[in-house]
């Protein structure tokens, strides 16, 4: 091989080198970045299993919520027909206290009393015809007074229990009222509490929802990234195929010249001008392949 055959090779040896390096650094940046993806998309996964058990928890806590405001409304119905009833029974004691007087049994006494003075008089005094009459009449007039305030005595007897009775329903209704007023604010502390802890676990849910986005993007941008390198990988190794086939051949090439040059020159040993014509063909051969120049 003459020395400029030998500077050729050396080159080309050197080309396919560097061709292999760039190949394997491509390679290795490319699998740099799928690895980078690869850690970009489990925690992105991560992140979105993460949001998903804490919505399961959130779905749970609505449905207990709801629970709670509906026994909340419940409540609050049961109370405020309690009310209502407590109110218009109150409306009904007052319109019934208002027919009670206090008055009335002194009246009803004093009646008693002056019938009784005039009871004592007709009986004691010796009065005129026309005095007794008038005396008679004035006694009827009162004791028609006393049966009416009686009766009246008797229908405000029968109004006190009556009111008693509404007393004792009105503070009965009152107390239901205040148990189920009671259960009204446990069911709406505990629907609070339910809400806001909802919201902190939607917050959550909310920045996850952010951080995996943001894991997703990284994801998209090292896998474009890794797609480039693996692109320029592909053709990088297809150049160096092809650089290492030309090697091959030319090298294939050279041995056959040999080859062929080694079998001439032992039939040359035996007939010397056949030598001779087969070492100008090689010569004219190489020269044409441009391995020598004169």
């Amino acid at each position: 091989m003459t020395g400029e055959e030998q500077a050729k090779a050396k080159a080309k040896k050197a080309e396919i080198e560097n061709a292999e390096r760039k190949f394997q650094e491509l390679v290795a940046k490319r699998d740099e970045f799928n690895h980078l993806a690869q850690i970009a998309r489990d925690e992105r996964n991560a992140l979105n299993g993460r949001k998903r058990d804490l919505l399961d928890v959130v779905q749970k806590l609505k449905i207990e919520r709801d629970e709670q405001v509906r026994l909340l409304r419940e409540h609050k119905r049961v109370r405020n027909q309690l009310q209502d009833q407590a109110r218009a029974l109150l409306k009904t004691k007052r319109a019934k206290t208002g027919k009670v007087y206090s008055d009335l049994p002194s009246e009803a006494a004093a009646r008693k009393a002056e019938i009784q003075y005039l009871d004592m008089k007709q009986q004691t005094q010796v009065l005129s015809l026309a005095e007794e009459e008038e005396l008679i009449d004035d006694i009827k007039k009162k004791a028609h007074e006393l049966r009416r305030l009686e009766a009246e005595l008797r229908e405000q007897a029968g109004i006190k229990v009556e009111i008693g009775e509404m007393d004792a329903t009105l503070t009965d209704l009152f107390k239901k009222a205040d148990e189920q007023h009671a259960l009204v604010m446990k069911h709406y502390d505990e629907a609070q509490r339910l809400h806001e802890r909802m919201m902190k676990l939607i917050e959550e849910c909310s920045a996850l929802h952010n951080e995996a986005d943001r894991k997703h993007a990284l994801f998209l941008e090292h896998r474009e990234k890794a797609d480039a390198y693996h692109l320029k990988a592909t053709e990088m190794r297809e150049r160096l195929l092809t650089m290492k086939n030309e090697k091959r051949m030319q090298e294939r090439e050279a041995r056959q010249i040999i080859q062929r040059q080694n079998k001439a020159a032992r039939e040359a040993l035996l007939n010397p001008e056949k030598m001779e014509k087969k070492r100008e063909e090689a010569l004219e051969l190489l020269m044409k392949k441009g391995k020598i120049t004169l």
